[in-house]
């Protein structure tokens, strides 16, 4: 007889007294950066050094120019237009112009800023990253693929062009690196360190656990990655996540439980209170939290290749009225996007593996193919702000509720009804 794993927390009260702590820790947090965006915005002008994290170049009425993405000494991330030149690994002194027009929620997040570049220093320290995007690079020639690869391996930003192609797919959640590339990596790098330490475990120390000693490598070596492409919201909440479940899974607690996921966020929150507007997180948090919904209301079903099926379907049917809240793009062929999220578990890391040997264009006319098929979209927009309230209460609601549950599938698959048959 297994027995049951203990809960994180003893009853009602523990969690309310740990929800009560965390949301005055985390609103501390913010007002202290209140007070830091109000001075800042007080300023007449700001002199500050910033890394370039991207460039965009952009055509205006007096020809071509560069927007860049910043990122100041100060933890601030701004976009500021400049000459039409190459930015790439620069450090620069900037003087910047704040203004009463800068938001709160655009301090915390990023914001157009007008200003001049008075000094650029090229420097090498992204020699690693550079070597490796040229190694990509070289392997592919059609200039979506390599947008693809880079995305989906170094968390590079996407061009507009390629970005409307993505949404109209449906595949968004699969270029943005997340909790599924994670989850992908560690089990990867798991298996592979296994083969190499189970012969010697036998031999030599029997006495040690496996999981515990290969899982703490595996963390380190993505935490190390996580830091290495940017450290993007979706990727940091699955990283927390990773390490919080290795740590539950090694004390016993129960893993898959909301309780968990709330844990996860508040934590985060409270250590990069800047997160709480980043539109990527939210619906990294959303897609999670309907993980966890499906998997509460399916697990007398026995059949595993079913759960496969039921899973991208159900999260992909229950995030749909969410996604077309900020996203209005729409497409029949957005319809697929379940089955390429089952089929992306695969084609990663076999993609990865074909890259480190040479081989990495192997699939790129299937790709190029396949990317073609979201050239064209239609563009609606039927859920309003109006309903979401209801549905995201319909949705905690099912936490405790089957029926609640059921309502929200219905509710879910009768608005993809409306959403694609007129198309």
């Amino acid at each position: 007889m297994e027995l049951e794993k203990p809960p994180l927390f003893l009853d009602y009260r523990e969690l309310l007294v740990f929800v009560v702590v965390m949301f005055v820790l985390i609103a501390l947090r913010i007002s202290v950066l209140h007070s830091e965006y109000r001075e800042f915005i007080s300023k007449p002008f700001f002199f500050t050094h910033a890394k370039v994290l991207h460039q965009y170049p952009k055509e205006g009425q007096y020809g071509t120019y560069k927007l860049l993405k910043l990122h100041t000494q100060e933890g601030l991330t701004l976009y500021l237009s400049t000459r039409n030149q190459d930015f790439s690994n620069a450090n620069l002194r900037i003087q910047i112009f704040p203004t009463q027009k800068i938001g709160f929620a655009e301090y915390l997040s990023g914001f157009f800023i007008k200003g001049y570049i008075k000094e650029v220093k090229y420097s090498n320290i992204n020699v690693l990253k550079d070597v490796l995007t040229k190694s990509i690079k070289v392997q592919h020639t059609h200039p979506d693929i390599k947008e693809f690869y880079l995305a989906i391996y170094l968390a590079t930003p996407l061009s507009r062009e390629f970005r409307q192609k993505v949404a109209t797919l449906g595949v968004s959640h699969l270029i943005a690196l997340s909790g599924l590339h994670l989850s992908i990596l560690s089990s990867v790098v798991f298996f592979i360190l296994w083969l190499l330490y189970h012969p010697l475990q036998r031999h030599y120390f029997p006495y040690r656990n496996a999981f515990i000693d290969i899982g703490l490598v595996v963390l380190i070596a993505l935490g190390v990655y996580t830091y290495f492409v940017g450290m993007p919201p979706s990727l940091v909440r699955s990283y927390a996540m990773l390490v919080l479940a290795w740590i539950a899974l090694i004390v016993g607690f129960e893993l898959l439980s909301f309780e968990f996921l709330l844990v996860v966020v508040l934590l985060l929150l409270a250590l990069f209170p800047k997160l709480i507007v980043s539109l990527s997180l939210w619906f990294s948090i959303a897609g999670v939290f309907s993980i966890y919904l499906i998997d509460h209301y399916t697990r007398s079903i026995k059949s595993k290749m079913l759960k496969v099926l039921l899973f991208p379907i159900g999260i992909y049917l229950l995030m749909l009225p969410l996604t077309h809240l900020f996203f209005d793009t729409t497409s029949p062929v957005q319809l697929g996007s379940p089955l390429l999220s089952l089929f992306f578990t695969f084609f990663y890391p076999i993609s990865m593996a074909l890259h480190l040997i040479g081989w990495g264009g192997a699939m790129d006319d299937v790709l190029i193919k396949l990317f073609e098929l979201g050239s064209e979209s239609s563009y609606t927009m039927l859920l309003g702000w109006e309903v979401f309230l209801p549905y995201l209460i319909l949705a905690f609601v099912s936490i405790w509720s089957r029926l609640s549950f059921y309502v929200l599938v219905l509710i879910s698959t009768l608005y993809a009804l409306v959403l694609y048959i007129p198309l």
